[in-house]
C-alpha cells in the first residue's frame, strides 16, 4: 500500500467520515466521495507548487507548522477551519474557485459544503505528510543529512500523489504513519 492510499484510507475511515458528516451535515457517502475526488487534486496541486523553489519552501514551512499526531478523526473534530481555508488558498491558488466548483458539482454538494469539508481535512492532510517526513529519518529517498529541504518535499509529495519515484517509503514506514493517523 502506498502513502496516497494510507492517507485516503485514514481520511475516509468510518471515524473520519462520521466526524466530517457531523460537523458539516453532509452525508457520509457524499463526504467519502468528495474526499476521493479532492485528495488527488490537492496532492497534484501541492506537487505542482513544490516544483518551484518558492512553492517548495512554502510547503516546507507549512509541513513544519502542522505536526498534529492525533488520529485523523480527532484532528478533524478539533480542526481550525480558518487555517484550513488558508491552506486551501495556498494549495489551490488562483484555481481555488474553479476547483471547488468542479468538486461541488461532481459530488452534488454546494460550494459552501465543499469548502467546509475541505477546510476540515486540509490541516490533517498536512499533518499526515509531516508525519511521513518524520518517519523517514535518514532512509533512502530522503536525504535529511542537510535538513528537510525542497528536494525532500518534492519526493514526499510525489510519493503521496502516487507518482512513480523512488521515495524510500516502504510498507513498514507507511504502517507507522498509518498507526499515527489511526490512533
Amino acid at each position: 500500500m502506498d502513502l496516497f492510499n494510507l492517507i485516503m484510507d485514514s481520511m475516509t475511515s468510518p471515524g473520519s467520515t462520521a466526524t466530517l458528516s457531523q460537523k458539516t451535515g453532509v452525508s457520509k457517502e457524499q463526504t467519502t466521495s468528495l474526499i476521493a475526488s479532492a485528495l488527488p487534486v490537492l496532492l497534484q496541486s501541492m506537487q505542482n507548487n513544490a516544483s518551484t523553489e518558492t512553492g517548495a519552501q512554502s510547503l516546507l514551512n507549512a509541513l513544519t507548522q502542522h505536526t498534529n499526531t492525533q488520529s485523523v478523526p480527532q484532528q478533524i473534530a478539533h480542526a481550525d477551519t480558518v487555517d484550513g481555508a488558508k491552506i486551501l488558498a495556498h494549495i489551490l491558488g488562483q484555481n481555488q474557485t474553479a476547483t471547488v466548483n468542479q468538486l461541488s458539482k461532481k459530488n452534488g454538494l454546494s460550494t459552501k459544503q465543499t469548502m467546509a469539508l475541505l477546510s476540515l481535512i486540509a490541516p490533517a492532510l498536512l499533518s499526515a505528510l509531516s508525519a511521513a517526513t518524520s518517519q523517514q529519518g535518514k532512509k533512502q529517498g530522503f536525504d535529511l543529512s542537510d535538513g528537510f529541504d525542497m528536494n525532500d518535499v518534492f519526493a514526499l509529495v510525489s510519493a503521496a500523489s502516487g507518482k512513480k519515484q523512488n521515495s524510500g517509503l516502504n510498507v513498514g514506514t507507511m504502517l507507522s504513519v498509518l498507526g499515527m493517523l489511526m490512533k
